[in-house]
């Protein structure tokens, strides 16, 4: 194979080495499969500090086959080993970009190698686009505390004792192979909280960090915008999101992951909204092109289906039991997207439980009521989880 030729440089030179070496190890392992590699995250936008990871897309040519999908993960993990760079590797199939949209491909990806299908790729709606960041933001706040089995609000800090209250888990592995901590889970999860607010309220499409801090500051504003600003700021740029060794440095850093809570509970509030509306019946999805209508559902065993947050077997299962309205095209299932929102914002008020919030209960038995099974087992389950009136 002749030396690979980048688009274009990343302008660093560990990275670039890097990045030929991921697209000439898949390009010999899978001869013909690849479409195109892209780098996406703040390496692509410019925003990246010595200790950012490499984010790289490998999209495949229609699906993943079924006898490529563990070859392709066992090679993504055998790339990460050998990275000096902190990795993010992700094979995926070009089929579920091209049909039903994607944000961060669209707007902040940059070409690594092979055929561009960037013009081809659909824009998410904004309207589900707000909620995907929602829904991972909250799986975010679970993950940083352990990911218990339910999170009740108000939260508690990931490790109230701790000198960061626990924002300082995260580890990472420098270039010359020593491993510290950073605040990388403290800036995640304070930017992440900020793009899902700003993006749910403008309704305006959010790629990356650097467009969460920018477009909540600009347009949402009010008392948490100067927090958020100071997090990406202090943690990001200045400390690199590593933890300072200067007492100086660590009581900045302790005050900033001292603040970050209240923010965090402020979202899971504007989430409760969310879910709340909801399970009533989303009404903000009227303007969805025809493809996004459905939620596609891959027959993979295993894999988890995003918003129901559920096994794609065990989804399969409800659609075959007729607990939720399906249709198949080309062996995909299909599930329309009002329902499955429904469903999922059902499960979703069990696994962050508002037990002081008498609204969530009321809502939960109207759902009980639901034509729809499996909204009426979901809100059933889910209210288990709250206190009973008596």
């Amino acid at each position: 194979m002749a030396e690979l030729s980048l688009p274009t440089s990343t302008g660093d030179p560990g990275a670039d080495a890097v990045l030929r070496g991921i697209v000439g190890i898949f390009e010999i392992a899978f001869p013909g499969r690849v479409r195109a590699y892209y780098l996406q995250g703040s390496r692509a936008d410019g925003t990246a500090v010595t200790t950012s990871d490499l984010d790289v897309g490998v999209i495949f040519i229609n699906n993943l086959e079924d006898d490529e999908v563990e070859r392709a993960r066992r090679l993504a993990g055998y790339c990460r080993q050998l990275s000096p760079i902190e990795l993010d590797l992700a094979p995926t199939g070009e089929r579920r970009f091209l049909e039903y949209g994607d944000v961060q491909m669209k707007l902040a990806s940059v070409l690594v190698y092979g055929e561009d299908i960037r013009d081809r790729v659909p824009l998410t709606p904004v309207a589900l686009w707000a909620r995907a960041l929602m829904y991972g933001e909250r799986r975010l706040i679970a993950r940083v505390r352990g990911d218990p089995e339910r999170l009740i609000f108000p939260i508690d800090y990931p490790d109230p004792a701790g000198e960061f209250f626990g924002y300082d888990r995260r580890r990472v592995r420098l270039r010359d192979g020593t491993v510290r901590a950073t605040s990388k889970d403290l800036v995640r999860s304070v930017t992440g909280a900020a793009g899902a607010i700003a993006c749910r309220q403008t309704k305006r499409h959010i790629a990356g960090k650097g467009d969460a801090v920018r477009l909540y500051s600009e347009a949402v504003g009010g008392e948490w915008a100067p927090l958020v600003e100071a997090i990406d700021q202090t943690c990001r740029v200045e400390f690199q999101y590593l933890i300072p060794n200067d007492a100086t440095g660590r009581a900045r850093l302790r005050d900033l992951c001292g603040r970050a809570l209240a923010f965090e509970s402020h979202f899971l509030g504007v989430f409760r909204d969310v879910l709340l509306e909801d399970i009533a019946g989303p009404s903000d999805l009227g303007d969805l092109p025809d493809w996004a209508q459905r939620l596609p559902v891959e027959r993979r065993p295993g894999r988890n289906v995003f918003f129901l947050e559920a096994a794609a077997d065990e989804v399969q299962a409800w659609a075959s039991a007729g607990a939720l309205p399906s249709t198949w095209r080309d062996e995909q299932l299909l599930l329309p997207i009002a329902p499955c929102l429904q469903v999922a914002a059902a499960r979703m008020l069990g696994r962050v439980v508002y037990p002081e919030d008498p609204a969530v209960p009321r809502a939960l038995a109207t759902a009980a009521t639901s034509a729809v099974p499996a909204l009426r087992t979901a809100a059933q389950e889910s209210a288990r989880a709250y206190p009973v009136e008596r």
